[in-house]
């Protein structure tokens, strides 16, 4: 089931955050995730955020601030089941566009999102990290 975030199920979604950070973006030092938790935290409380769940468990989630995609996460146990798709739809009806940056490392996120309609507009880096990385948009 897809649902709006609520406090009660906040520590199993920075759970995910951290979890699929540290594994996805290797390429980046660990102490920068720990670094940002406590911001992300704050600003998941004040932003758009869909969970997957199932009973009390979640699987997933999505956030946005307006049309920003920032970020689709699921937990490691359940990549690759359909879940990031499903709260990426979820998105995509809430929303006429979405854009996000992903990081030109993480192929598999990339391919994700090109499968799902969105289109590269512009190689970025990030200013904090260094990172290069793609501007991406999509559109109805």
């Amino acid at each position: 089931m897809i649902e709006l975030l609520n406090a009660e199920y906040m520590t199993a979604v920075m759970t995910i955050w951290l979890e699929s950070n540290l594994a996805v973006h290797n390429y980046i030092p660990a102490v920068y995730w720990w670094n940002k938790f406590d911001d992300v935290k704050s600003v998941l409380k004040e932003s758009e955020v869909y969970i997957y769940r199932q009973a009390d468990e979640v699987f997933g989630f999505a956030g946005a601030q307006e049309d920003y995609l920032a970020g689709i996460f699921v937990d490691k146990e359940h990549r690759s089941e359909g879940i990031g798709q499903q709260l990426l739809n979820e998105m995509k009806q809430k929303h006429p566009k979405l854009s996000l940056n992903v990081y030109q490392k993480n192929q598999r996120a990339i391919d994700f999102y090109l499968r799902e309609g969105f289109q590269k507009i512009e190689k970025q880096i990030d200013e904090v990290n260094g990172e290069p990385e793609w501007l991406m948009q999509w559109e109805k």
